[in-house]
């Protein structure tokens, strides 16, 4: 499907152009659509583009913020790690109260998480512009 990256992800552009492709042939032949209707208690084409927007967006903006959010976390904890392993640790850090639920660097470091993964999943609600087709 692509170029794998060093984070274990696939070439962002070809996916992204698989993907829509796959999707438009699907969303384009009615009997298809109908059969997805049925499927999907009733999902329409609109309800279609809003995933496909969805999907969209998470393929062109969430390398960045999930880039960001690590470099955060190397800070904030101290060494490095991928990400999903370094918010467990912050997770059971905070369980076994080593980093108190009211320490700035952590709420400076969920608020801006907060606000990047609005800014992907809905970004009319959070107010800021998306480059990848909202």
């Amino acid at each position: 499907m692509g170029k794998r990256t060093e984070h274990g992800m696939t070439d962002h552009a070809a996916f992204q152009s698989t993907l829509e492709a796959a999707v438009r042939r699907h969303l384009g032949a009615p009997g298809e659509i109908l059969e997805l209707v049925r499927l999907t208690g009733g999902a329409t084409k609109l309800t279609w583009s809003f995933v496909l927007a969805q999907v969209r967006r998470e393929l062109v903006l969430a390398p960045a913020p999930a880039d960001a959010e690590r470099a955060r976390l190397v800070s904030f904890l101290g060494h490095p790690g991928e990400r999903d392993e370094l918010n467990r640790e912050l997770a059971a850090r905070i369980r076994a109260g080593d980093i108190a639920l009211d320490d700035p660097a952590l709420l400076a470091h969920l608020r801006l998480s907060l606000v990047e993964a609005l800014r992907i999943n809905n970004p009319k609600w959070i107010g800021a512009p998306a480059s990848a087709d909202q």
